[in-house]
């Protein structure tokens, strides 16, 4: 919840719950006063006093109705706002793609769209705002000149006097202010409920079972298996079918394939980032989806393609999943990976300030660095997607050499197409043919 305190989507989409925190002791203040007002009024004519109490179900009546209306048009508003802002974030992120494919005429003409989209909405939804305010104000000027005619009446009629009259009618303004003002507060409900729908589909989601399961046993072996994994990100096109794959402890395995086939899919299952459709996906011989997610990935360390990188220094991203890492667990983790010569190249070497998302970095830096992160947390298993296709040849008969060494620490599994690691594998697996 403390994401959602500090984040304020609410004053981003028109209201302050302050304000409306504001609205709401005043609506209750009101709420008193026009039980006393009414009560006075009583006093002074009954039959006035019931013309105001049979307006009032007209004013409810009609925000019951514009409700519906307004909670679709304020939906609409919130997602061609984030539409806008996600073109916008878009734009900024590939910033370079636009460039050098010379696309700006065209990113800014999505730009237009969607700024175009998000005002016409916002202005939709204050279109149906003034027919609401305009309907309860012909209401409430219809309750004045009904009590002024029918008060006159009254007057030469010698049921009350004209002195009564202009008190009642005064009188009856205070009752009628307060209920023309609760369309203020209507509004922010309104505001809030839109919100907290759009709020729940993340909040509701449900969470990973962190610490309510066992942890994996301290003693347990590096052989990972898949058995009969089915898995699809849409059920009519499944990436896995009956998939089966087993890695030895402390082997080198190979996975090789033409692109698109589901090898970085099989990367994230094996390492627990996502979970499988159906079928059992085990670390020496214990399924993973039994255990404690957190402890499994302690274990089970997946290195994706582009590495992401976290604003801070390059010593905070190498600890990120060991904070206790020694100084020379650092180096040998730098050594492997390829990357000490990276630390010996920066400024405030380890303490250099790596920048947004890395962007102080060179992609093929990137990689290395996410690669020594991940040997810093000592898993059993390892999982590479593509380590190499950031360096060299040179640096990548390096990467293979380390990773020589590594084979007796823990069982890796590289899915690449560098020739420069066949010869280093123990097996070589060929992905197609087992999907």
């Amino acid at each position: 919840m403390v994401g959602w305190r500090n984040h304020r989507p609410d004053q981003r989409n028109g209201y302050d719950p302050r304000v409306l925190g504001r609205h709401d002791n005043r609506c209750f203040l009101d709420l008193i006063f026009v039980i006393v007002y009414l009560a006075v009024l009583l006093t002074l004519s009954v039959p006035l006093t019931m013309i105001i109490l049979a307006a009032m179900p007209l004013q409810i009546l009609i925000y019951i109705a514009f409700g519906p209306f307004l909670r679709r048009r304020l939906r609409t508003q919130f997602d061609a706002g984030a539409a806008h802002q996600a073109q916008m974030v878009e734009n900024i992120s590939g910033i370079a793609s636009v460039k050098a494919l010379g696309a700006e005429v065209k990113m800014l003409d999505r730009l237009d769209r969607t700024l175009h989209a998000n005002l016409n909405a916002g202005y939709r939804v204050g279109l149906l705002n003034i027919w609401n305010d305009k309907l309860l104000f012909a209401l409430d000027r219809a309750i004045t000149i009904s009590i002024i005619f029918f008060g006159a009446q009254f007057v030469f009629a010698g049921q009350i006097t004209l002195g009564e009259l202009i008190a009642f009618h005064l009188l009856a303004e205070k009752v009628t202010g307060p209920i023309e003002n609760f369309s203020g507060l209507w509004e922010g409900w309104q505001n809030i409920r839109v919100s907290r729908q759009r709020l729940g589909d993340v909040v509701n989601t449900p969470m990973e079972p962190f610490g309510a399961l066992p942890k994996l046993p301290i003693d347990i072996t590096a052989r990972l298996e898949l058995t009969d994994v089915d898995f699809a990100y849409h059920p009519s096109a499944p990436i896995l079918r009956r998939f089966s794959f087993t890695a030895e402890p402390n082997t080198m395995t190979l996975v090789v394939g033409p692109s698109g086939i589901g090898k970085s899919t099989f990367g994230r299952l094996a390492a627990g980032i996502d979970v499988p459709d159906n079928g059992v996906i085990s670390l020496g011989g214990e399924n993973i989806a039994l255990y404690d997610p957190h402890d499994v990935r302690s274990k089970i360390a997946y290195i994706p393609q582009e590495p992401y990188l976290f604003s801070g220094t390059l010593r905070e991203n190498l600890v990120l999943g060991n904070e206790a890492a020694s100084d020379e667990e650092i180096a040998r983790a730098l050594e492997v990976s390829a990357a000490a010569s990276l630390v010996d190249q920066l400024p405030q070497g380890l303490d250099t300030h790596v920048g947004e998302r890395g962007s102080a970095l060179s992609g093929g830096q990137r990689q290395r660095v996410a690669i020594a992160r991940s040997l810093i947390k000592k898993p059993k298993v390892i999982i590479f997607d593509e380590p190499t296709s950031a360096l060299d040849g040179a640096a990548q008969k390096r990467m293979a050499a380390q990773l020589q060494r590594l084979k007796g620490e823990a069982t890796l599994i590289i899915i690449t197409h560098s020739p420069a690691l066949f010869d280093a594998a123990d097996q070589t697996v060929d992905f197609e043919a087992l999907i």
